[in-house]
């Protein structure tokens, strides 16, 4: 279960600070970075959603669905603080780094975790 609470919590933050990014880049003049902000929301939700999945099933492939969402978020993320020359926006994409850094470490904890246990319990059986 470890690893479990840490990945809801900064997947919250997260979604709250994709929301600031989408309402900055739809208020600017910059109609590309609106679009990128919202693919990176949508990215977002099927990230937390895919991982949602994974800690109630705990199936392999919903696992690897999460992992697979993670990584289209990490693409935009890493690619839209180019797109833009807006401060405030690049400060809140910035600030995005760390939380989706301790949802990787999260999902990653829960998924060894789970693993483990399943080691375990065909050891035993």
């Amino acid at each position: 279960r470890e690893g479990q609470g840490q990945t809801f919590l900064s997947g919250a933050q997260l979604n709250t600070t994709a929301m600031a990014v989408v309402d900055v880049s739809l208020s600017g003049n910059e109609p590309a970075v609106g679009q990128t902000a919202l693919r990176l929301q949508q990215a977002l939700q099927a990230t937390r959603m895919s991982t949602a999945r994974y800690l109630t099933t705990f199936d392999p492939n919903d696992a690897n669905a999460a992992q697979s969402e993670l990584s289209k978020l990490k693409e935009l993320l890493a690619a839209m603080p180019a797109q833009t020359t807006n401060k405030r926006l690049q400060k809140f994409l910035a600030a995005m780094g760390p939380g989706v850094d301790t949802f990787t470490k999260g999902l990653a904890t829960a998924t060894e975790g789970n693993t483990a246990l399943q080691a375990g319990q065909n050891e035993t059986r």
